[in-house]
């Protein structure tokens, strides 16, 4: 697939995205699947509009979604914070036969990032009054290290989310070589 879908670049996609056994493989694929559908476009996306100076933010929801016993987790994936961001995790998670509560880590989350939403909404800016439990919310500039908020049990900031793995793929999609 590297071969087919990156050339004579594929030996370093392959150090890119490693799998060490056949066992790995989705994994890997998912990781490529995830970059290329989706944190491709949202870092290309947020730094057009921080070009154009007006100001933009990423995040990463990284909170894995409670699963029953038993069942093993394989997540975030996408879509689950919206749950977080409406207030509805009663319902979500519920949704699910076996499938644990929402724990009180994941409340705070969901009261965190619907406040974040909502300052953005009235405001433009995510980031509110500093006494809250949120930490500075960067945004993404022209030429930077590529900041974004991480949500999970503890909220923080993270710098280049897979920036070389979205770099290489930058290089794929403007390339005119192989």
């Amino acid at each position: 697939l590297l071969a087919l879908e990156f050339g004579s670049r594929a030996d370093e996609a392959a150090r890119l995205w490693p799998v060490d056994s056949a066992d790995e493989v989705p994994i890997g694929l998912g990781e490529l699947f995830g970059d290329t559908q989706f944190s491709l476009g949202a870092r290309g996306i947020a730094k057009a509009v921080a070009a154009t100076g007006t100001p933009a933010w990423r995040y990463l929801f990284a909170r894995p979604r409670p699963v029953a016993p038993g069942v093993p987790g394989d997540g975030p994936h996408h879509g689950e914070e919206v749950p977080y961001v409406f207030g509805t995790l009663d319902s979500a998670f519920g949704s699910a036969v076996g499938a644990p509560p929402a724990e009180a880590a994941d409340r705070a989350l969901s009261e965190a990032m619907m406040g974040a939403w909502l300052r953005f909404a009235a405001t433009g800016d995510p980031n509110g009054d500093p006494d809250d439990d949120l930490p500075r919310w960067p945004p993404v500039g022209a030429d930077d290290g590529e900041p974004y908020l991480v949500f999970d049990e503890v909220i923080e900031v993270g710098q280049g989310h897979r920036r070389p793995q979205l770099e290489f793929l930058d290089w794929i999609v403007t390339s005119t070589n192989d």
